[in-house]
């Protein structure tokens, strides 16, 4: 198999990609990938490679000066492409599991954390006025929301297309066997795969009744939908991220702010309206026989 149909199998749905993921991080990230499964490092590592840039990137744009900004926003670039480099490197190595997803789910939620406790502190920093901690946490909450909305319709998408089980209730088999496996692996292990199995469960109970196919087949389900997926794809982490790096490299982060509170909420709520019209569309055109 060459290097292209590698990194072509290692990818999902191109519709479900963000289009910087498929034109940048996601080929870095393979790159990156295929050298370090000559090594002994394991996904896990990786994934710990990615907290350290990205908490090193944090104290340089906590700095709140031109130079630390634009070390931070190329560090936090790094950041994103070795977040990208562990699940590609689990695919090539064959040994994802539910444990790993979980070490990466907490380090992208550590790094996310501190970027914009990171902005907070350096524009304060820079500009000596300490209300700009509003638009740092405002920033903050943005993202959080945008990535947790795109993540469910992202897997709510790739569960009916590729005729899975919803990808909670997938998990959820996952973690119930890997507990299995490791009852006798450490503390730490046991707690974490636990905790995730409680968090899986509480996106069970909220999600269960939601059935976007309506009863249409994955291929008629992912012709009248892969637009509005692609429509969400600009809401995704990486997009997000990559204008943060944008905006310290231009030593302006706190454009990056605005931008994220205005337009980027003004434009999920278009996304909701969007994908709500396709569904309320496709609902009355399937014949009742089928739903």
């Amino acid at each position: 198999m060459t290097l292209t149909q590698e990194f072509k199998k290692s990818l999902k749905f191109t519709e479900v990609e963000e289009l910087l993921d498929l034109a940048l991080y996601r080929p870095l990230g393979f790159l990156l990938a295929k050298g370090f499964s000559y090594t002994p490092l394991t996904p896990n590592q990786v994934t710990l490679l990615s907290l350290v840039t990205g908490l090193t990137s944090a104290w340089f744009i906590a700095q709140g000066t031109g130079i630390y900004f634009t070390w931070g926003g190329l560090l936090y670039a790094v950041s994103n492409s070795l977040d990208c480099a562990d699940g590609q490197l689990a695919r090539l190595k064959h040994n994802g599991t539910p444990f790993g997803r979980l070490v990466d789910g907490v380090v992208d939620w550590i790094v996310g954390v501190t970027a914009y406790v990171s902005l907070g502190i350096g524009l304060s920093a820079a500009t000596g006025n300490p209300w700009i901690w509003v638009l740092a946490v405002g920033g903050g909450v943005s993202f959080a929301l945008h990535a947790l909305v795109f993540d469910y319709i992202q897997q709510q998408y790739l569960s009916v297309v590729r005729r899975e089980l919803p990808y909670v209730l997938k998990e959820l088999e996952n973690v119930r066997s890997a507990r299995t496996v490791h009852d006798g692996g450490s503390v730490f292990r046991k707690a974490g795969l636990l905790l995730y199995s409680r968090y899986l469960g509480i996106q069970q109970h909220w999600f269960s009744a939601s059935d976007p196919s309506r009863g249409e087949s994955p291929e008629a389900f992912r012709q009248h939908n892969r637009c509005v997926m692609r429509g969400w794809s600009f809401l995704g982490p990486t997009t997000n991220r990559t204008l943060l790096a944008v905006g310290c490299l231009a030593l302006r982060p706190d454009l990056f702010l605005w931008f994220l509170i205005v337009v980027g909420n003004a434009y999920l709520v278009l996304m909701m309206i969007w994908q709500r019209t396709v569904r309320t569309r496709r609902a009355k055109e399937i014949p009742p026989a089928e739903t």
